[in-house]
């Protein structure tokens, strides 16, 4: 049976081998220690200037913002990720620990959300997309994003890129209010949701 295939994990909120070779006792043998399994290592960093800064497990806060508005955009980030491991990996994006609340009622709000103000869950979430482009290498022009819902990222990771050991590759990250529709906008005033992105190398 094969053992199972190891994973790598970073989180953020807005995761050396040494081979030694033994003589053996008998005349005109070496007997090789045994190789050590293939190992996943993710690590991050922020670019910014075209360079990827320092690598780490962990990176501060991506994302804050208030008070916004139907059809507001924060400016996307660039972060690097690495395979530190000696195994090829597929690295992923989801967003997890995602907590919707409800802190206030806004005029007009109590009509489409009668729970504002309340404890009930907020309506915020389910209306931001999240675009996301990969720049493979680091280098080279930026593609075009793809807009994943933020909901579906809560539910289900994204494909970001294959990676080798030791490569390196980027990902650009956004965040867009796309409320549906008026009622949707009207229901998501004075909501709040917080959440960390995980990526994943497995």
């Amino acid at each position: 049976m094969n053992a199972p295939r190891p994973s790598s994990r970073w989180t953020a909120w807005g995761a050396v081998l040494i081979a030694a070779v033994v003589a053996g006792a008998l005349a005109g043998s070496v007997d090789a220690a045994p190789k050590p399994p293939p190992t996943l290592d993710l690590v991050v960093a922020i670019r910014s200037g075209g360079h990827c800064g320092t690598f780490a497990q962990g990176l501060p806060t991506l994302v804050s913002r208030t008070d916004m508005r139907p059809g507001d955009r924060i400016d996307p980030i660039e972060i690097c990720l690495r395979n530190d491991g000696s195994a090829k990996g597929a690295a992923r994006l989801t967003v997890i620990d995602r907590v919707d609340t409800e802190v206030g009622c806004s005029p007009g709000e109590p009509a489409a959300d009668p729970s504002c103000g309340g404890t009930g869950v907020g309506e915020l979430g389910r209306q931001l997309v999240v675009p996301i482009a990969i720049r493979p290498g680091c280098t080279g022009p930026l593609p075009p994003s793809i807009g994943f819902p933020f909901d579906t990222l809560s539910r289900t990771s994204a494909p970001l890129a294959t990676l080798r050991a030791g490569e390196v590759w980027c990902v650009v990250i956004g965040l867009e209010y796309r409320p549906s529709s008026e009622a949707e906008a009207a229901a998501s005033q004075s909501d709040r949701v917080t959440w960390r992105y995980a990526f994943d190398l497995s």
